[in-house]
């Protein structure tokens, strides 16, 4: 996020919350209001269960912001699809065992089980996401 992305965004967030608000874009940021909130909003439109206070980023005004993270479990290619289907259901029923969804959740994350095919759907959208922004904005590795 660029300096003046950040400010803007602080601002707006400061409107919102009724005190100042730093942006930081530090990683591993917690603790101060302003990485709380902005790590926790969620781009889609919807509050997090675990923190309803929470504003979405569409809320103050800021349409454009989708930011995620989100992790998987992936197999190497030519793994057969049987295997793939075995591994699918085992992570799909672990995720409902109430000890680890809380742990996940409690943080506020969301829990986002599903297919190998909505798995690389999720992948494939956003490596085309990012990657139209990487060339749009001439982003090099150092």
């Amino acid at each position: 996020m660029s300096l003046t992305r950040a400010r803007q965004l602080g601002e707006k967030l400061a409107t919102i919350l009724g005190k100042p608000v730093v942006v930081d874009n530090k990683h591993g940021g917690n603790g101060s209001i302003a990485t709380d909130a902005i790590a926790r909003a969620t781009p889609d439109g919807r509050h997090l269960a675990s923190l309803p206070e929470v504003p979405t980023f569409a809320e103050p005004g800021i349409e454009d912001m989708v930011i995620s993270n989100w992790f998987g479990v992936v197999a190497p290619k030519g793994t057969p699809p049987a295997v793939v289907a075995k591994l699918n259901q085992a992570i799909n029923q672990a995720l409902q065992a109430p000890d680890l969804a809380r742990r996940i959740t409690d943080p506020g994350n969301v829990i986002g089980a599903g297919t190998p095919e909505d798995f690389a759907a999720l992948i494939a959208s956003e490596s085309q996401r990012w990657g139209q922004l990487i060339k749009a904005r001439g982003i090099r590795p150092d």
